[in-house]
């Protein structure tokens, strides 16, 4: 972020002050709503985004270290974007996971990344470039520390509109469904013979 004027660097500290305030107090009413065991789905706004509080309803369990939400569109059709493997997905979800709000991107460097990832320096780069041809992720240079930030672009949602704008995924897709369609026939005879329900 680059200050420019007394005014503006005011400004966005009154504007963090803000932010910290509305964390605090929607904070203290979710705990107060816990203890009163009347919480079911309790939603609070920070930074103007909605964050469910309650991880039962996100999760069928209870976790003490958090949990980072993955669109369904990312599972769903970004996955056949070529090159797109698990890797490039565990490096998407960290990041996703290190996001800074008050900043707007996240900004792991990428010896904290692959370290915490367990993976090499050049799968971390090789994951970020596909996230980045795939359009999720924006990388910018910050200047004052010479280190990579990543910004996060809104999947595609819409299945049709995805594969039309990367047909190289709408290829990758036929084929893999080319492929059950040939396995399915046979699992069905395979069951229909031996009675038995894969």
């Amino acid at each position: 972020m680059r200050w420019t004027t007394r005014n503006n660097r005011q400004e966005i500290l009154a504007i963090r002050q803000n932010r910290k305030a509305s964390r605090s107090v929607n904070r203290l009413e979710y705990e107060q709503a816990s203890n009163l065991n009347d919480l079911f789905y309790f939603n609070y706004s920070i930074n103007g985004g909605i964050y469910m509080t309650k991880q039962s309803s996100a999760l069928p369990f209870e976790t003490k270290t958090g949990f980072t939400a993955v669109p369904n569109a990312v599972l769903m059709h970004y996955s056949f974007f070529p090159k797109f493997n698990g890797n490039v997905l565990r490096v998407y979800t960290f990041l996703l996971k290190n996001h800074n709000a008050d900043y707007g991107y996240a900004f792991p460097t990428q010896d904290q990344s692959a370290q915490a990832l367990g993976i090499t320096e050049k799968t971390f780069s090789s994951s970020v470039k596909v996230l980045v041809e795939c359009g999720l992720v924006v990388t910018r240079k910050n200047k004052p520390f010479n280190n990579l930030v990543y910004c996060f672009e809104a999947p595609i949602d819409d299945a049709e509109e995805f594969f039309a704008k990367y047909p190289q995924a709408a290829d990758v897709k036929r084929k893999k469904d080319e492929t059950w369609a040939k396995i399915t026939p046979v699992r069905e005879a395979a069951k229909a013979e031996f009675n038995f329900e894969w």
